[in-house]
């Protein structure tokens, strides 16, 4: 849901598609890598032939028909067995978008969107499901066309 919400498209569910079920542990840790959501994400939005592209940070100039997203991932090891679980909510990748006003949102799930204000999403800590900061990697700047 955050990456249909970050990319105002209703029809997105994974970003380049569903890892696959099966996976191996090394192809969860690549797959949550959160430069590869970040290269999904564009890959994606060049098939709805919508333009991506990297920026350095939340206050990178923009053009009028972009705006900004920003993405993290998170990867907990929580029943301590030594293996990340998706399915268990051990690894996971997260969505915000900024507003025109500088506002940056986020939306969890079936839950409602939240305005976080005027934050820095670096410094941010994102929070998922009870956990501080579960989504912990580093942030990956976005922008994206209208």
């Amino acid at each position: 849901m955050a990456f249909n919400f970050a990319l105002n498209h209703g029809d997105l569910s994974n970003p380049n598609g569903a890892l696959p079920s099966g996976y191996t542990q090394s192809q969860i840790r690549s797959y949550f890598d959160v430069k590869n959501i970040a290269n999904n994400v564009i890959a994606d939005l060049q098939k709805l032939y919508r333009t991506a592209r990297f920026i350095t940070s939340a206050t990178s100039t923009i053009s009028s028909s972009e705006r900004r997203i920003a993405v993290r991932t998170g990867m907990h090891d929580f029943d301590g067995d030594g293996s990340i679980l998706q399915e268990y909510g051990e690894a996971d990748y997260h969505f915000m978008l900024q507003h025109s006003n500088g506002d940056w949102s986020e939306k969890h799930g079936s839950n409602p969107s939240i305005n976080d204000g005027q934050i820095n999403p670096s410094t941010f800590s994102w929070n998922a499901a009870g956990y501080s900061n579960y989504y912990n990697s580093a942030t990956v700047y976005i922008a994206v066309s209208n």
